[in-house]
């Protein structure tokens, strides 16, 4: 069929959610890399942290240790360099506080079919956290499990991409958050709440606890964004659905767990991250509309649906297709309804359905 490309300008009331580096959260991410002669396997192991302006970031960082579940002690320190990193502070893009992005690298050659614990911690958190009780006076700790293979599933493993660590959002609107993409190797995801950890990592000791909420304030594990919020999560599209009523920045820890089926079809887990998500909830009232500038926007003639690629991730408001906040229009001014939106492929992979515009 014949399609129609057009760079196009859309205006649109959502968020742009930015990726972000700092003691507000993080994460770790595998990328498999190569096999070596010696039966090895070279894997890129990444961190994205985010900071606020308080820390500057980017040069290399060495607040994280790894081992072999067998392993004893002294474990090897992580040593990453920083391979993404603003330089200047960046605006939450629905919020009113900057951070910071970095995201550091260190490349490792580790054992095939083995079992590895790797682990960030860092002295503090943000001033601006406010579900954790005295956040700014509590020590961090990621930790992610990660297989590198097992022999009756493949020989090999990546993770999904946890890159993005903050979100921004408006109080008061349920709000969709991907968690992450679908997992590289086809794996299975599964997600569940925990509480956000504390802790310290040496060469000697892997030390993890958990923070308690500012109860006070009205945040608990049932209420992880204060009284009144929702928080659900949406396993079939790898989303968090959040609505938060205070102005202020949220932690939440997210375990995601990978799980693979053997040759006898019986799922083996593959890795297990928990992942920290910050997100900065601001006042609704301040939320203006975005032009989105897309790369390509196309559709079939007298099909019902546009597909659209951005450069930046983008996460829609959840009323945005039936509110009348955006509104398709053809060359000759003809207008179309949107009757529902998605992502294809992660966040900048868009589509729209709406009524067939005979477009020529």
């Amino acid at each position: 069929m014949k399609k129609i490309f057009a760079t196009s300008v859309f205006l649109l009331s959502l968020c742009l959610s930015g990726q972000i580096t700092t003691d507000f959260a993080g994460s770790f991410t595998f990328e498999y890399v190569s096999t070596n002669n010696d039966g090895t396997l070279t894997y890129n192991v990444d961190f994205s942290y985010s900071n606020d302006i308080n820390w500057t970031g980017g040069g290399s960082t060495s607040f994280g240790y790894y081992k072999k579940n067998t392993q004893s002690a002294p474990f090897n320190q992580l040593s990453m360099s920083a391979i993404s990193y603003t330089t200047n502070p960046i605006s939450s893009p629905c919020g009113a506080n900057q951070f910071r992005n970095t995201i550091y690298r260190q490349t490792l050659d580790l054992d095939p079919n083995t079992q590895y614990e790797f682990v960030h911690s860092w002295c503090c958190r943000s001033q601006l956290v406010g579900n954790l009780d005295s956040a700014e006076l509590k020590s961090q700790y990621v930790r992610a499990i990660f297989i590198t293979g097992k022999p009756d599933v493949r020989a090999y493993n990546n993770s999904p991409d946890f890159k993005e660590t903050f979100f921004g959002a408006p109080t008061g609107t349920i709000v969709p958050i991907k968690i992450c993409g679908n997992d590289p190797d086809g794996d299975s995801l599964s997600f569940v709440l925990t509480p956000s950890h504390a802790g310290t990592a040496s060469a000697s000791n892997f030390s993890m606890n958990n923070i308690a909420y500012d109860t006070a304030a009205g945040f608990s594990f049932a209420y992880h964004l204060g009284s009144g919020s929702m928080l659900s999560i949406d396993s079939a599209t790898n989303t968090i659905f959040v609505k938060g009523f205070t102005q202020t920045v949220c932690v939440l820890n997210v375990r995601v767990k990978e799980w693979a089926k053997d040759t006898n079809n019986v799922y083996k887990i593959m890795g297990v991250h928990d992942r920290e998500i910050a997100i900065d909830f601001s006042d609704a009232g301040v939320w203006q509309p975005y032009n989105l500038t897309l790369d390509t926007a196309y559709a079939e003639i007298f099909n019902d649906t546009i597909f659209m690629q951005s450069t930046g991730a983008v996460s829609f408001k959840s009323d945005f297709a039936d509110s009348g906040q955006a509104v398709v229009t053809d060359p000759l001014g003809d207008t179309a309804t949107i009757h529902s939106l998605g992502y294809t492929n992660g966040y900048t992979d868009i589509y729209l359905e709406i009524d067939s515009l005979n477009l020529s």
